[in-house]
């Protein structure tokens, strides 16, 4: 669910406006991500989107290459201390998107929480580039930086 920024600074979103459906788009891709849906993840990225994923080390080169080190990812050990928790919600907060024409920044805050009572909740600060093509608005770049937890 969206929270609208308390930053007099960071502008509210209208409803039917392009900034309001790339900010819906990246909701998507979160919801769908939680429901391990990731044919429709991908479906909202371009196919040769670029992501800094927090955590990945490597930079992803398109939709294919995302796959391979989500998958690589996998299959190494557990080795954090986190690697065990369930994921419960990706919940994006205080979206500034800007529009010029067919491309758009958007900015973000995303808190990752987990069904573990004990497990602190990860804050994560989000700027994505986006593409409208063929009517449709894709992800063409992500970065996340993981924050400290307030």
């Amino acid at each position: 669910m969206a929270h609208e920024s308390t930053d007099p600074g960071v502008p509210t979103l209208v409803p039917g406006t392009p900034e309001e459906a790339i900010f819906r788009a990246m909701e998507e891709i979160y919801a769908r991500t939680l429901a391990g849906e990731i044919d429709a993840v991908t479906a909202l990225m371009h196919p040769e989107v670029t992501l800094w994923d927090s955590e990945i080390d490597a930079l992803a080169l398109g939709v294919p290459h995302l796959l391979s080190l989500r998958e690589r990812q996998l299959q190494e050990p557990l080795s954090s201390p986190d690697a065990e928790l369930t994921l419960s919600s990706l919940d994006a907060s205080e979206p500034y998107v800007s529009v010029w024409g067919d491309t758009a920044l958007m900015r973000h805050r995303l808190t990752v929480r987990f069904s573990e009572a004990e497990a602190a909740d990860i804050h994560i600060r989000n700027t994505s580039a986006w593409r409208l093509h063929d009517g449709q608005w894709l992800m063409v770049h992500n970065h996340e930086d993981v924050w400290p937890t307030p």
